[in-house]
């Protein structure tokens, strides 16, 4: 599960890994690019013992110790001693530059010594080199000649000249763009995960679960054609927002088989999320299904209903709660559907207080009467109390969630706040789903443009 979580990310994150990729390619091509071409020069000296006695015994002690000298000759290359002597000879370079410029080594299980001089000009490397050369067979001569005289007891020799190097051996253009990619490639993959982690917004029906511990009762789809058409009476019978409301519609209807739901609040956390257009189709859905349905705009301070159907007129619920009117003046039904709409009315100085007012039970009761299920749009739950109220008074809610947006602290608070009053969480909705990509909503119904129902028209 655990591989399966990763690729997820890798999918979701793809175009940040990539673009992270591609930039560090183009950094190091760059860096590359820029870079001055280094050439090398080497030389391989062998390093021997002097051995007068001519048996087994004192050759094998002789190579031995060769073998330990030429260790020691390889720090004694770049040492200040020598490149002090050098930079007398050569000229134009400091102890400290040709220092920098050398490299030593001894070629395995022999008395072979390397040293490679590395420079811009392939010229002055193979001089630097060859003077190298000289200068520390001079410097071995002084330090293994006996002080009291006589012929030095380790010979150094230059066996491999140096040649004027044809090729830099820097910059290496294959390795600093695979280096490069596998950065870039790190750098996203970290940035991904940084990303994962800092986002906490929910974007999966497993966590509403989670959070919630209820049911996710649907997934709705993002809509661009919402914005002309928001109510799915007026778009495709078979679009896949209009299945979506579907499948939400008999979700809830089988929410409790023995104990039917007949009042549902539909909210939000926060504004911004869906809900009032959610609990507009929702009450479409359900009336197509052959219900004879009620939706009530119980958000009475930012009231939505009314626009969404085109509804012309002062009265409503704010009027029956304060008995200026009598439901059937203020109950607008349909045509063609079995669904009417209860407006809000005029905006209150006081909704929290109407809405938990005693006339609020007696209305609902009434409408309980008249309709199958009524479906009662609230406003969000964090930011006023209407909603939890109304919820209250009815058989549950259900929580609406905007994918990508709404936060799993916010869910969690607006959970909480439900079962605080005692109020059921029926479920919860995950809204504004994007279509493409891996978190996509999938759809098995095709879009039929045949179909069609004509726009919705009051009676």
């Amino acid at each position: 599960m655990e591989i399966i979580r990763y690729l997820r990310l890798l999918r979701r994150n793809w175009l940040l890994i990539a673009a992270c990729a591609v930039l560090a390619v183009v950094a190091a091509w760059i860096a590359t690019v820029r870079a001055t071409p280094q050439y090398a020069a080497s030389i391989t000296m062998f390093v021997s013992v002097a051995d007068r006695t001519m048996n087994t015994s004192s050759a094998y002690q002789a190579s031995l110790l060769s073998q330990e000298r030429v260790k020691s000759y390889a720090s004694l290359l770049s040492s200040y001693r020598l490149t002090d002597q050098l930079a007398q000879e050569l000229g134009g370079l400091t102890p400290g530059e040709l220092r920098d410029r050398i490299s030593a080594e001894v070629v395995p299980d022999t008395v072979l010594l390397r040293a490679t001089v590395t420079d811009s000009s392939p010229a002055r490397a193979k001089e630097i080199a060859d003077a190298l050369g000289a200068q520390f067979i001079r410097l071995v001569h002084d330090l293994e000649s006996p002080s009291t005289g006589g012929p030095a007891l380790v010979k150094v020799a230059v066996v491999d000249s140096a040649r004027k190097p044809t090729t830099p051996v820097s910059p290496d253009v294959p390795f600093n763009l695979t280096l490069g990619l596998l950065v870039g490639l790190a750098l996203g993959i970290g940035c991904g995960l940084l990303r994962e982690s800092l986002d906490v917004s929910v974007k999966t029906v497993e966590q509403l679960r989670e959070i919630t511990g209820g049911p996710t009762l649907g997934v709705i789809c993002q809509d661009d054609s919402a914005a002309k058409s928001p109510l799915i009476a007026q778009g495709p019978a078979h679009g896949p927002r209009a299945e979506a409301f579907r499948f939400l519609r008999t979700n809830l209807r089988f929410v409790d088989v023995d104990d039917p739901v007949r009042s549902v609040v539909v909210t939000s956390a926060l504004p911004g999320e869906g809900r009032s257009l959610t609990a507009c189709n929702l009450a479409i859905a359900l009336a197509q299904a052959g219900k004879n349905v009620i939706l009530v705009d119980g958000d009475l301070r930012k009231p939505q209903v009314a626009r969404h159907f085109g509804l012309k007129g002062t009265a409503g619920l704010t009027s029956l709660l304060v008995g200026q009117v009598a439901l059937e003046h203020v109950l607008y039904p349909l045509d063609g559907m079995s669904l009417s709409v209860l407006p809000s009315g005029p905006i209150p100085p006081n909704p929290s207080e109407l809405l938990g007012a005693h006339s609020m039970h007696r209305i609902l009761e009434e409408l309980h009467g008249r309709a199958d299920l009524v479906v009662i749009d609230a406003p969000s739950l964090l930011p006023v109390a209407d909603a939890a109220i109304l919820a209250q008074i009815c058989d549950g809610a259900v929580l609406v969630t905007h994918y990508g947006q709404t936060s799993r602290e916010q869910v969690r608070r607006a959970a909480e706040q439900l079962r605080a009053v005692d109020a059921r969480l029926l479920g919860t909705v995950l809204n504004m789903v994007p279509v493409k990509g891996e978190s996509g909503y999938r759809y098995s119904h095709a879009y039929d443009s045949s179909t069609v129902h004509q726009p919705v028209r009051v009676g």
